[in-house]
């Protein structure tokens, strides 16, 4: 579905003005009396229903993947990348779907264990290279036990 891309603001001088109308009850309803030389376009719920379910189509198609970052194969020595010093550990992925995957650190069990939690704060980054479907983590120590990632938009 391809979604309105032209929406126009009001285009009037000034500030909006209202007149106020006494209703038949007491109340006062507001009615625009501002003058416009061009009316814009109406935002209404059914914009925002429809934006927000091409956003869930979109998200929901990346699929979720789970890694086990075995800690005997992280890079046995540090490289430097942008000045930093970091171990390495590449994933090859069947496809990956997004430019920027989302990943958090899981865990082997219901929470992670402490060692988990320790080794999963020295991951820095990860990077993807689509045209080799393969995914590179950084890590500022190498991790001494397997580290569980989530990872959404790859297959």
């Amino acid at each position: 579905m391809a979604l309105k891309t032209t929406y126009k603001d009001d285009v009037f001088t000034g500030n909006r003005k209202y007149t106020f109308i006494t209703n038949q009850d007491g109340t006062v309803s507001l009615v625009d009396a501002t003058e416009y030389s061009e009316e814009g376009d109406t935002f209404s719920a059914t914009d925002v229903n429809q934006q927000n379910t091409e956003i869930n189509k979109n998200t929901n198609r990346l699929k979720e993947t789970q890694f086990t970052l075995a800690s005997a194969n992280w890079s046995s020595t540090p490289t430097t990348v942008n000045g930093r010093s970091v171990y390495t550990y590449v994933v090859n992925c069947t496809a990956i779907s997004s430019d920027n995957p989302i990943w958090d650190v899981g865990s082997s069990g219901v929470i992670p264990s402490e060692a988990e939690e320790e080794n999963g704060s020295y991951l820095v980054a990860m990077t993807v290279n689509k045209s080799t479907n393969k995914m590179t983590f950084y890590a500022q120590e190498r991790p001494s036990v397997d580290l569980v990632i989530n990872v959404k938009g790859v297959n």
